[in-house]
């Protein structure tokens, strides 16, 4: 299922004080408050975003993040040391394409209901 994940003005907001370390694996950037309402658990980093299966990261499902999405992480990234200014950037959308066994673990109900009403998703291809 390919999904269209909306960096909006609220969610550059609601991370514009998220500081991880160089490389490190975060909750509260801003594509993990992007997709929080349909991966709860879910961690990001430069070039994945994690879905975890259990504590360990190697058993977590990788999804790869396009490079769009990544060269967004490096200029939202570089701006660590002003807040103010992660506020002023444009929003950003990009797609992701979510392994049917994240899929049929939240159920398909569920995730169309999510969709629906998330002003963060959007469903593009089944």
């Amino acid at each position: 299922m390919k999904i269209l994940i909306k960096i909006t003005k609220n969610i550059l907001e609601k991370s514009k004080n998220c500081n991880p370390k160089y490389c490190e694996v975060t909750k509260n950037c801003a594509i993990a408050l992007a997709i929080i309402d349909i991966l709860p658990d879910v961690e990001v980093s430069f070039v994945e975003i994690y879905v975890p299966y259990s504590y360990e990261i190697e058993k977590c499902i990788r999804i790869p993040i396009p490079i769009e999405a990544t060269k967004f992480i490096r200029e939202f990234d570089r701006l660590k040391d002003f807040p103010e200014k992660r506020m002023l950037m444009p929003e950003f959308s990009f797609e992701i394409e979510v392994p049917i066994e994240i899929i049929e673990k939240i159920g398909i109900s569920d995730v169309y209901k999510i969709l629906s009403e998330s002003k963060t998703l959007e469903l593009v291809s089944i």
